[in-house]
């Protein structure tokens, strides 16, 4: 059956694309090629006036005339490409490699669609429809697919756990309820899961907010320090330029502006011996890291002045 797909596959396939056969022409040796295809090719032999058949080798010595579409060839195409099609849709039924199987399926295993804790068994589409038939099944516990389905089987009564102890904080079945769960504080398995998503998202609700205060936080941080830095700046620039102008007439008289005065005396004794050119550079880069400003012009008078 294999071998017979194959061969059609190569029946309605173009020998110059490799691919399926797409506005099919019938030249006259009975060959067929994608109507683009063999019109390329044969305008390319054009100068030489030789044309040729690439299944058969025959050789035409003159063109052809306009050929037209084979549209018996075309609709067989068109049949085999949605045949195709249905074929790889029915493929995905089956399992894969990260697929769950169904356990009801013999030969060939079909992809499973629901496992059941209560039969611990996986089924496919088709093995399931009983399960929604029969009002017996019915009753039973459907789930994704699970390929553990046993960790949802108590290992001391092989029975569904269906209940979570709150006392103990754990899955229980009904027959451990009765006996060293008795007098606990139990609920259903699943309105412990809602409960715990709900807390869940609560929990990522606050977080979120905690994330958008921090970031608030350092937005209003960031702009405190421009703030602080351009304020800076200002007083550095207006006190280099005072320097300037009466560093020569108070040059002995020892400034005293604020905290920061004796540095402010110690740039100007620089500007006075070393000139305006030399410091400009060096407070260009004092504004430009204010953290460290008291810091290296503390070194002015040691270091630059070697």
């Amino acid at each position: 059956m294999a071998q017979k797909g194959v061969q059609m596959d190569s029946q309605v396939s173009c020998c110059i694309c490799l691919d399926l056969l797409k506005d099919p022409v019938t030249i006259p040796c009975g060959h067929s090629y994608c109507m683009n295809c063999i019109k390329d090719l044969w305008d390319r032999k054009d100068q030489k006036g030789v044309y040729s058949c690439l299944h058969c080798k025959k050789t035409f010595t003159l063109r052809p005339p306009a050929l037209e579409k084979n549209i018996m060839l075309a609709d067989l195409v068109e049949d085999l490409k949605k045949t195709g099609l249905q074929a790889a849709q029915a493929d995905c039924r089956y399992i894969g490699s990260e697929d769950v199987a169904c356990d009801v399926c013999t030969g060939r295993k079909m992809k499973a669609v629901k496992s059941c804790l209560s039969c611990s068994a996986s089924y496919c589409k088709d093995h399931l429809q009983r399960h929604y038939d029969d009002p017996q099944l019915q009753k039973h516990k459907l789930v994704s697919p699970s390929k553990t389905l046993q960790d949802n089987i108590c290992s001391c009564h092989e029975e569904v756990m269906e209940i979570f102890c709150r006392t103990d904080q754990q899955c229980i079945c009904y027959h451990c309820l009765m006996d060293e769960h008795k007098g606990h504080e139990t609920v259903s398995a699943e309105a412990e899961r809602a409960e715990k998503q709900k807390e869940l998202q609560k929990c990522q609700q606050q977080i979120h907010q905690r994330i958008l205060d921090q970031e608030k936080d350092v937005k209003l941080l960031q702009q405190e320090v421009e703030k602080r830095e351009y304020n800076l700046s200002l007083i550095l620039s207006g006190t280099c330029k005072l320097t300037l102008d009466g560093s020569i007439r108070q040059r002995n008289q020892g400034w005293v502006i604020g905290p920061g005065g004796h540095l402010i005396h110690e740039l100007s004794s620089l500007f006075i011996n070393h000139g305006l050119v030399i410091i400009s550079k060096y407070c260009i880069v004092l504004f430009t890291n204010i953290l460290n400003f008291v810091v290296v012009v503390s070194l002015f008078p040691e270091w630059l002045l070697k």
